[in-house]
């Protein structure tokens, strides 16, 4: 996901869509191959973010299970 807003951070994907995190605070990445400041922000999740990461990863385990296992070979 790119940003269109330098100096805001990138949205964070949550739930299969991407949203405006509920962040604590942003940081910024460091290319480790050139030590250069990647330009980007990127948010520090909330606990909040975190929650629902897991509620969506949850149901999308039950949805998956209910898969027969040549769907999810195939998928794979």
């Amino acid at each position: 996901m790119t940003n269109n807003n330098p100096g805001q951070p990138v949205p964070v994907l949550l739930d299969g869509k991407w949203q405006t995190s509920n962040s604590t605070g942003t940081f910024q990445a460091t290319n480790p191959t050139t030590g250069e400041k990647i330009a980007t922000l990127f948010p520090i999740s909330s606990w909040k973010d975190c929650e629902l990461t897991l509620q969506a990863a949850e149901a999308a385990f039950w949805e998956l299970k209910k898969c027969g296992t040549e769907k999810i070979a195939k998928f794979l």
